[in-house]
């Protein structure tokens, strides 16, 4: 079982889809979807969510970029006609976890890497009484869709989570009750709603109360 619980480390990233937004065209057609502009951090780099036009007007690119180069979560790629090319997802720090490419009458041409990009707790050790944020972030390319549950000496059973404005992101508030070492199983199932195909992806989630 890969755990998919993200660990934040320092590290180099060379990322294209971004780069190739602007060696295409021109700059001034990155496109903020948030406000007109760019959130620009203490150092004038670029965040937040963009989209880059064919000559035609429609949508070439769209996702969202952090410190001026990286991609994070979502992006999407469309045909000329405005059919979607490809579906990708990142994580926070760049790395692209799970691809979905179409030719140009939708029909899945190629399906790679894991739809369960990764969970991550806000803390791995609280006190008894305190609690913790899990965030679980799961690929949605269009015409799917996941359930989330947890597993026990009975089999699986549903966890609501919180869901949230978007798709591919749901939160959990675990509560430190007693004091001890916990460990949370997850299974992730995922459905093609077009092709009727269902895959199971699992994790476990770690975490101390003392």
């Amino acid at each position: 079982m890969r755990n998919k619980t993200l660990v934040f480390k320092l590290s180099f990233f060379i990322l294209f889809s971004v780069a190739s937004c602007d060696s295409t065209m021109e700059k001034d057609v990155m496109i903020s979807l948030e406000n007109g502009k760019y959130t620009l951090d203490s150092n004038g780099v670029k965040n937040g969510r963009y989209m880059c036009p064919y000559n035609n007007g429609k949508i070439w690119m769209t996702g969202t970029i952090k410190n001026d180069t990286i991609n994070v979560y979502e992006e999407l790629i469309f045909y000329p006609t405005g059919q979607l090319m490809e579906y990708r997802f990142y994580n926070p720090i760049g790395d692209e976890m799970y691809k979905r490419t179409y030719d140009e009458k939708g029909k899945l041409k190629i399906e790679e890497g894991d739809f369960f990009s990764h969970n991550q707790l806000d803390n791995y050790q609280i006190r008894v009484g305190d609690s913790t944020s899990l965030k679980i972030y799961v690929a949605s390319p269009p015409g799917t869709e996941y359930k989330i549950f947890g597993v026990n000496s009975k089999g699986r059973y549903e966890i609501h989570f919180e869901k949230t404005d978007t798709l591919y992101f749901q939160k959990l508030i675990l509560h430190g009750d007693k004091v001890g070492n916990y460990i949370l199983p997850l299974e992730i199932e995922f459905t093609d709603k077009i092709n009727g195909t269902v895959k199971v992806s699992t994790d476990n989630v770690c975490y101390e109360v003392i």
